[in-house]
């Protein structure tokens, strides 16, 4: 008997029952034929047109060392299961993009390196673009497997004022002048059809049953009904619905031009034979950008 393997896979199924649903079922094999980021842009851009929303771009950096740390930060933060931030980020459409593709595509010139850009949609031109930094330069753990002790906390309390960031920077760019959480809901109240807001009526109104893409599609129709809403359970059942489905789109899904990649919370890598490191949970799971 392979005591070994049996000891991992005890640990493993013990962890599992204390571990969001979304993160369980992100370890089921993702497909491995994907377009490539450069596809992935542009489909994200038309669909962001399609939908009223702004973008939500990681950047992906040149370098492969830095890819590396950016993903690892990115993932972890993102990982955070941080209502807030993850209610921001369904009024978005998230992709991962280089500099150099920003510019072939969108013909923006970016400055500097920064880690998450937000870009308008609506008008004829890709403005304003506005600039999203948590503080993942700050992040005094991206690739180290062994952690242990105060630095497993300093990591935490990293990934905590980082999430903050995220959240407060996200919720600022999507509400300033330009674009009010009102506003963002008559855009998408006007680019939806008739018998897509007819079904966002009966889910308001009775609870009936509602295709998921159509949650995502009218975020700010439903997060500007909670914030509307007087009655407090409502208002919890609005914006549940809409974290329930940017974690299954995106947390247990992928993010275009990524993928996710794990490291098991009991052991390091992805389900292979890599020993039996400690990974905390803070660190397990980090973002695999496409390398084209």
């Amino acid at each position: 008997m392979n005591r070994r393997a049996f000891v991992t896979r005890s640990s493993l199924t013990v962890g599992a029952l204390a571990l969001p649903d979304w993160f369980i079922r992100s370890f089921i094999a993702q497909d491995p034929v994907l377009p490539t980021r450069r596809q992935e842009l542009g489909a994200a851009i038309e669909r962001a047109r399609d939908y009223a929303k702004p973008l939500l771009i990681f950047v992906v950096p040149e370098d492969s060392a830095d890819r590396y740390d950016r993903g690892c930060s990115l993932g972890s933060l993102l990982a955070q299961d941080d209502q807030e931030a993850l209610l921001q980020l369904a009024l978005c459409e998230p992709v991962c993009a280089t500099r150099i593709e920003l510019a072939e595509r969108m013909e923006l010139e970016i400055q500097g390196d920064p880690p998450i850009l937000f870009i308008e949609t609506a008008a004829d031109t890709f403005l304003p673009v506005i600039e999203i930094d948590p503080g993942l330069h700050l992040d005094p753990e991206p690739v180290r497997f062994r952690l242990q002790g105060s630095h497993v906390a300093q990591r935490q309390d990293f990934l905590n004022v980082a999430s903050r960031a995220l959240r407060d920077q996200l919720r600022a760019a999507l509400r300033d002048e330009y674009g009010s959480l009102r506003r963002r809901r008559e855009q998408s109240e006007r680019v939806l059809s008739g018998q897509d807001l007819a079904a966002i009526d009966r889910y308001q109104r009775w609870s009936s049953r509602i295709d998921k893409d159509l949650v995502l599609r009218a975020a700010a129709i439903f997060l500007a009904a909670a914030e509307d809403s007087d009655d407090i359970l409502d208002r919890r059942r609005l914006r549940k619905l809409l974290k329930d489905q940017v974690e299954e789109k995106i947390m247990a899904g992928r993010i275009p031009g990524s993928r996710w990649g794990q490291k098991v919370v009991f052991g390091c890598g992805s389900w292979g034979p890599c020993g039996t490191g400690y990974v905390p949970r803070c660190s397990g799971r980090f973002l695999r950008f496409f390398t084209r």
